[in-house]
């Protein structure tokens, strides 16, 4: 997938489902800004310190990961591990045709299966905001939106 913006040509690589972190690696020679799945890129903390470095976001979906079999199940899904590490990361459905899972579904797991914690998941859920193939006059009432929503949230405003 791509996506044209000012200043150039934004790009998500659809990869990583199967073939595991190397399967991630190859496709940074596409340089990539986002990495639709890619969860096997937590078992290469090389790879991982790349990610960050060069600030490419992976697309997880948990639920589907799991329903292809590239994780054992949405529990050991590395969602929380990756996000923990650094590696900016967002959570989506992937295809609800396919998966049968809402977004509101796929939050209920990152925290109550996954582990995730609130703020955790705020974070993540700001992170997309920040990746999202938007122009950013488009964004930032979103942002600011969301930024204001989150200080009336006890879990949050503490932060």
């Amino acid at each position: 997938f791509a996506a044209a913006r000012a200043g150039g040509l934004r790009i998500t690589v659809h990869a990583g489902e199967w073939g595991g972190a190397y399967q991630v690696r190859r496709s940074l020679a596409l340089d990539p800004e986002r990495i639709a799945h890619g969860p096997g890129a937590i078992d290469d903390p090389e790879l991982c310190a790349e990610l960050i470095e060069r600030g490419v976001s992976l697309d997880l979906c948990p639920t589907s990961n799991w329903q292809a079999g590239i994780v054992p199940s949405v529990a050991e899904h590395p969602l929380a591990r990756l996000a923990r590490a650094g590696v900016a990361v967002t959570l989506s459905t992937d295809d609800t045709t396919v998966s049968d899972i809402a977004l509101s579904e796929e939050y209920v797991n990152a925290v109550a299966t996954i582990g995730l914690t609130i703020p955790e998941l705020w974070a993540i859920d700001r992170r997309a905001l920040d990746v999202a193939f938007a122009d950013e006059d488009d964004v930032a009432p979103l942002r600011a939106s969301f930024t204001a929503w989150g200080e009336t949230v006890p879990e949050l405003a503490a932060r």
